[in-house]
């Protein structure tokens, strides 16, 4: 049965001679809906050209916008399911480099290190994304009801092409924003057929992954949330493949293979990401957050910290400074 439109939305598909929706009109339909979205949450109706993201009501899906493209920042991809719907974003991730498109998704099944860059997004048309989070029961609890779901082989990252099936549960998820006393009955309902409709597609494979099952992976899993847990704690390598039940040099190999960095490198690159929320929120000096974060100088934190964002913390603090300065200002100007 087609899924219709809520009131006071026009059907761009009574004008084509084809009765089928394309992949096309359903993005305009996910589009608009997100767009209404992100106007509630004060997202692209601020004047903050900075990229940003918006926890939606529906649990688990996220909404990302920004009107100006964004320089290459390092992040962290959490298992999770992406869909681009306007725009362009540049992904560096598992030892790929792509361009993501609208239309096109990325899909993770464990927090992978990388770095994105939006390419493509102005005012008129601003960058446009959503993410659904993966529960991991959820997950198996699917998977286990397909069929042969043990013969796929897994990978943590996929992307590519989405398809009619993925995008008309994500399309509908997103319609319950404008009725939130149907978003506890009918969210998990939703839910359930993305993961199933993301199950039987080809990114089945990273979806299999973000499910426990495969002895490495899990592993190598557990080793990760152990470090995110205990970012801030020492770690000693030959402790934490104790820890999870592998030799110091298959949980390097392993490791890296997945994630795409060491384990030591898979501390930094959290302790910095979580160091530079500390920076831009300007509440403590610069020499505090370095000693918070591991760092036996304040000196070293400055080195590591410029490597990875491209400017010293200094320097990152006055910038998000000014830009709050600006926004106020224009804020300002224009209640008055």
């Amino acid at each position: 049965m087609r899924w219709k439109l809520p009131s006071g939305f026009s059907d761009p598909a009574r004008d084509l001679p084809d009765p089928s929706i394309s992949l096309s009109i359903h993005l305009r339909e996910v589009m608009m809906i997100s767009e209404h979205m992100i106007a509630d949450a004060t997202s692209i109706g601020n004047l903050n050209c900075i990229c940003s993201s918006t926890q939606s009501a529906i649990p688990g899906l996220t909404i990302y916008s920004g009107c100006q493209p964004a320089g290459l920042v390092p992040a962290l991809f959490e298992p999770r399911f992406y869909l681009l719907l306007q725009g362009a974003k540049r992904m560096v991730i598992a030892r790929q480099d792509i361009v993501i498109r609208p239309g096109d998704y990325a899909m993770s099944s464990l927090g992978l290190p990388f770095q994105t860059e939006v390419i493509e997004a102005s005012l008129e048309k601003p960058y446009l994304g959503v993410a659904f989070t993966l529960d991991q029961a959820m997950v198996a609890e699917i998977l286990l009801a397909c069929p042969n779901f043990h013969d796929v082989d897994g990978s943590a990252f996929s992307s590519g092409r989405a398809n009619r099936d993925v995008v008309d549960p994500v399309a509908r998820l997103l319609t319950l924003s404008r009725s939130p006393s149907d978003i506890e009955v009918m969210a998990p309902l939703l839910s359930r057929e993305l993961v199933y409709r993301l199950a039987k597609g080809p990114m089945r494979s990273t979806l299999h992954m973000a499910a426990k099952g495969h002895r490495r992976f899990d592993q190598v899993r557990a080793a990760a949330e152990w470090i995110r847990n205990h970012c801030y704690e020492p770690m000693r390598v030959s402790d934490l493949a104790s820890r999870v039940g592998m030799s110091v040099t298959s949980l390097h190999r392993n490791f890296r293979s997945i994630t795409g960095k060491s384990p030591l490198a898979y501390q930094r690159h959290f302790r910095l990401l979580a160091a530079r929320e500390r920076v831009v929120a300007q509440g403590d000096t610069i020499t505090t957050i370095a000693f918070d974060s591991g760092y036996a100088s304040a000196s070293q934190f400055s080195r590591e910290y410029k490597q990875m964002f491209g400017v010293t913390p200094r320097h990152d603090s006055t910038r998000h400074d000014r830009s709050r300065r600006a926004e106020w200002y224009s804020r300002e100007t224009e209640d008055s």
